[in-house]
């Protein structure tokens, strides 16, 4: 049920993207009914990392969203109970759901400053 639930929102949120991708303007990240953290804006130079959540000693099943409305690289990474980490393309919206998150963290891979809208939601 949660990976259905995923895919479904992974499609409204490239839906909505699309339109303003022509437009050339980022879509804004609303918070949603089950919102944690966020929704955000992050801007950091090339090789630092910013924590964007941590749950402390309760961790939760999140999915988290990120859209790249830079020029540079991000990179998202979940640490819980497993520690993905996927690339986020300058101009395109990327999600991730883990369980058991204890932190989400985004990295600057790029050769210039990183700019970035993020919003964690339970899963």
């Amino acid at each position: 049920m949660r990976v259905t639930r995923f895919f479904v929102v992974a499609a409204l949120l490239l839906a909505q993207a699309a339109p303003a991708a022509a437009a050339g303007k980022a879509p804004a990240l609303l918070p949603g009914g089950r919102t944690i953290s966020g929704p955000g804006t992050l801007s950091i130079q090339p090789g630092f990392q910013a924590r964007v959540h941590a749950d402390g000693s309760v961790s939760q099943d999140v999915c988290v969203t990120v859209v790249n409305t830079g020029s540079s690289l991000f990179t998202l990474s979940l640490i819980g109970a497993s520690t993905p980490a996927m690339d986020v393309f300058p101009g395109t919206s990327r999600a991730l759901c883990v369980e058991n998150v204890q932190f989400v963290d985004l990295t600057c891979a790029g050769e210039s400053t990183c700019t970035a809208q993020w919003r964690v939601d339970q899963n």
